[in-house]
């Protein structure tokens, strides 16, 4: 198919210059200036096949490297399904931060505001996933920024909640394969509360983990304020985590 189409340009091409006349100064410049374009223009379209095909390769290379790494056999049933399972949200984070992405940010948020946050799929210890979190960030930024920074909210139930005051400190309770666990408050970790009535949220803010993020993260609807006294707390555990 290619090899007919060529032969086919090439005839005709050679019947055009044939019937131009040699003599002719400016015929002659005219025919020279349409190869010359010819000519750039197909080197044009072969670069754009070269740049794509090389674009095509990395990206192919790069999908086999991560094919590999999503799977990984294992001997173990349990494991296998778990590594399975961890695959699978790593790939629908990708997915969903490509549409995150290429939304648009239509509302603007307030510094102790409470919001939802795809926080994604990270690394090692950071936090992940959709989880509440509290505006730090002060509202000059927040208005003229398309990001903001924030402190995760850790959830737990409203009773779990608990304050030990032989050591001073908070401590959340659980049950932990039929036993009563406690998990005492860091410095860091300061309790949440809101303004106004119950909300059913209930968690403590981990300035640890404080970052910033683009608004698109975010969802629109707040879910709560955090009091003045609250925010206090934060910054002073900031203030705290970044002293020198």
């Amino acid at each position: 198919m290619i090899e007919k189409l060529y032969d086919e340009v090439i005839s005709k091409l050679r019947k055009y210059v044939n019937s131009i006349d040699r003599q002719d100064v400016d015929s002659a410049k005219a025919v020279e200036k349409f190869l010359e374009n010819l000519i750039n223009r197909i080197e044009y379209v072969t670069n754009i096949d070269n740049t794509h095909n090389v674009l095509e390769g990395r990206l192919l290379r790069e999908l086999r490297k991560f094919s590999k790494v999503l799977f990984v056999k294992t001997a173990n049933r349990k494991i296998y399904e778990e590594k399975m399972q961890r695959n699978i949200d790593r790939l629908a984070w990708i997915n969903l931060k490509y549409k995150i992405n290429t939304s648009a940010r239509t509302y603007t948020v307030a510094q102790r505001e409470i919001f939802y946050a795809n926080l994604g799929d990270n690394v090692g210890s950071e936090q992940n996933g959709r989880r509440p979190v509290i505006i730090l960030q002060n509202n000059t930024g927040n208005r003229k920024g398309n990001t903001t920074i924030i402190a995760p909210v850790t959830t737990h139930q409203k009773s779990a909640l608990k304050y030990d005051t032989s050591k001073n400190m908070y401590y959340i309770e659980k049950i932990v394969d039929g036993s009563i666990k406690r998990k005492y408050l860091g410095q860091y970790e300061i309790p949440l509360k809101l303004e106004g009535k119950e909300t059913g949220l209930y968690g403590f803010i981990n300035v640890m983990h404080m970052r910033e993020i683009d608004r698109k993260r975010i969802d629109s609807r707040k879910v709560g304020i955090a009091t003045e006294k609250c925010f206090e707390e934060v910054i002073k555990a900031i203030n705290r985590n970044l002293q020198v």
